[in-house]
């Protein structure tokens, strides 16, 4: 963990400071991160649970096995869900917890985001971001070819993924190299399900993809199916595999941050659902770590919603409701006046005047969302060149928000709402 332990302090990116309060103000705002520390350990723990046991096909193939792989951190709004579980993410990429490999990469899905309301994104998101892991992940990209050829048929896949990151660009190069290898020399241009069925044009490529549907048992169901969408519902377990033969040669860590789930549990539940994808996904892919973020935990486990899951039951998620959920609560007294000390500075001093510290800290109910919105109101008045008056701060969080906004210029109220 960073030296400090519980209390983690950076000076903010100088663009935001810079165009949220102006050039030349009196102070320095710095981002906090407090009162985090056993949480931390918890997820840093159950990330190295779920990861730290080898998965044979012959149980990732085993679809009654009870899931151990998907930590959920639930709590009111404003608690502190995103930040906290996005950090832990950002300690274990850099490697300040203990006993994280040097291969590494994780992935954040954010169902706030509108792209995220598809699961082929969805999919391709993480996709991408465990690609650096290995050099090429031959059974899902086999799969990814000929379910691209299917649902977008004369589009190319490889200039699709081209015009998007590096991440994804990256995955281009490796599809591409895939289905040269194993489908014939076509490339992911016009790599369709005819290609597969004439077994490529060598006897080492017939021999590649042989060996590929011998290893693993999933591959054919899913290069048969016909239908596109059903394909990519399942296509998650080529990944799990793809990615336990990286584990097999090398000690590797797989993460995914799933934040804002509650939004799953706001579209119906039913059968090919987002919310049933997006179980399968963290389901059929044990071998990587899921922490789930949201005002409501995912209720997979509960025999109602089960019904509408492909994967669902208490037998298959057995610690939803107990060891591997987090709920996460408002900082303390010491927590909050840490975190407010450390929020705003003048020439390494608090900027924050002990009374109206301790108005914020009264009001807030320990809510971090609320704190950072006073000392954000707190700095505004600091960059007019006016003294903060006490009585702005310590109201209830309408108030609060009110006030701020208030503040704002026109433009900035208009973002704040979007």
């Amino acid at each position: 963990m960073p030296a400090g332990g519980a209390l983690w302090s950076a000076v903010a990116v100088s663009i935001d400071q810079f165009f949220g309060f102006g050039p030349g103000v009196p102070f320095v705002a710095h981002e906090v991160f407090t009162d985090r520390e056993e949480q931390i350990g918890r997820l840093h723990q159950g990330i190295l649970r779920a990861v730290g046991r080898p998965w044979p096909v012959s149980e990732l193939m085993d679809f009654q096995r009870a899931a151990d792989n998907l930590h959920t951190v639930t709590g009111e709004g404003g608690i502190g869900k995103s930040t906290l579980v996005r950090h832990v993410a950002s300690l274990a990429m850099a490697g300040e917890l203990d006993g994280i490999p040097e291969n590494r990469a994780a992935v954040v899905v954010d169902f706030s985001d509108p792209a995220s309301a598809s699961f082929e994104t969805i999919l391709l998101r993480v996709r991408a971001g465990l690609g650096g892991l290995a050099k090429s992940w031959p059974a899902f990209d086999v799969a990814l070819a000929v379910y691209w050829e299917r649902k977008h048929p004369g589009e190319s896949l490889t200039a699709y993924l081209n015009r998007g990151t590096s991440e994804s660009r990256r995955v281009a190069e490796q599809v591409g190299g895939t289905v040269d290898q194993v489908l014939g020399g076509f490339g992911a241009v016009t790599a369709a399900y005819q290609v597969i069925s004439r077994l490529g044009t060598t006897v080492a490529q017939k021999a590649r993809l042989r060996r590929l549907r011998a290893e693993l048992p999933a591959l054919d169901p899913i290069l048969e199916e016909r239908d596109p969408d059903r394909m990519l519902g399942y296509m998650p377990v080529l990944l799990a595999a793809d990615l336990e033969r990286v584990r097999a040669q090398k000690d590797t860590l797989a993460l995914c941050v799933l934040d804002t789930v509650e939004n799953l549990q706001d579209l119906p539940p039913e059968r090919d659902g987002l919310e049933d994808l997006v179980s399968r996904l963290v389901y059929l892919m044990p071998n990587v770590a899921f922490v789930a973020a949201g005002r409501r935990p995912p209720r997979w486990d509960d025999p109602v919603r089960a019904v509408g899951l492909t994967y669902g039951g208490e037998h298959r998620w057995p610690g939803l409701a107990g060891r591997d959920r987090l709920v996460l609560d408002g900082f303390e007294r010491a927590s909050a006046l840490e975190y407010l000390t450390t929020r705003l500075t003048i020439d390494d001093r608090p900027a924050i005047e002990v009374p109206i510290r301790e108005r914020m800290i009264e009001g807030s109910g320990g809510s971090p969302l609320y704190l950072d919105l006073s000392a954000a109101l707190y700095g505004q008045y600091l960059a007019q060149r006016e003294t903060p008056p006490a009585e702005a701060f310590g109201l209830g969080f309408p108030e609060l928000v009110l006030r701020t906004m208030r503040d704002l210029s026109e433009q900035d109220r208009d973002l704040l709402r979007a």
